[in-house]
């Protein structure tokens, strides 16, 4: 029976972060576009909701406090068109890389520059316009979990459960800029080992 071909490790490793690249590309891409096409938020699209009548009207508050945290933000269309921007960018050089050009390391590190930046400046921004908002959103989120769960609130009287909430927001954001940031330092850190620069250097011989 024939021994199945053995695939370079290099080669495996160069198509997978190609894909990586390609993956995360794409859905930067789509989530910008996504933003430059959204116009406003529905007020009744907000993250809260409730069948229960005693908290039907908190919920209702703060579904109006994080429609206009997320409609009204003026530059939401300028970090769409940014995040579509850059993704294609990526999307461009993992496409060089799994065509094996000998120059797609230096495009995909310029590439993943260009993205950390955006995400530093956007995960900042959106800290910042939460922390704009977190009077509002203290208040009626706290009025909203105390009204929908009032035993859980009676044993945390003392708790401000809706700034609380509001920290553990602008945590979330800072943990998935941070878990952004360390994927596009993988790629490049990835892409500039030398296996990888020696299959790409080799492939650029070949095709000489």
């Amino acid at each position: 029976m024939p021994e199945a071909p053995k695939i370079d490790p290099a080669l495996r490793t160069t198509l997978r972060v190609a894909l990586v690249c390609t993956v995360l590309g794409s859905c930067g891409a789509a989530n910008g576009m996504g933003q430059l096409m959204t116009t406003s938020v529905r007020s009744d699209a907000g993250p809260l909701d409730t069948s229960d009548a005693a908290s039907h009207e908190a919920a209702t508050r703060a579904n109006e406090v994080f429609v206009e945290l997320i409609s009204h933000d003026s530059m939401r269309r300028v970090f769409g068109a940014a995040d579509l921007g850059l993704s294609l960018l990526l999307v461009v050089a993992g496409t060089m890389l799994m065509m094996r050009r000998e120059s797609a390391p230096w495009w995909i590190t310029q590439a993943v520059i260009a993205n950390c930046l955006f995400i530093l400046a956007q995960a900042l921004a959106v800290m910042w316009r939460i922390h704009a908002f977190a009077p509002q959103l203290a208040t009626t989120l706290d009025a909203y979990l105390r009204a929908a769960s009032p035993e859980q609130a009676a044993d945390a009287a003392d708790v401000p459960l809706g700034m609380v909430t509001t920290y553990m927001m602008m945590g979330m954001a800072a943990l998935w800029g941070f878990v952004r940031l360390a994927v596009h330092g993988w790629i490049a850190w990835r892409v500039r080992r030398p296996d990888v620069r020696a299959l790409l250097a080799a492939t650029g011989r070949e095709g000489n």
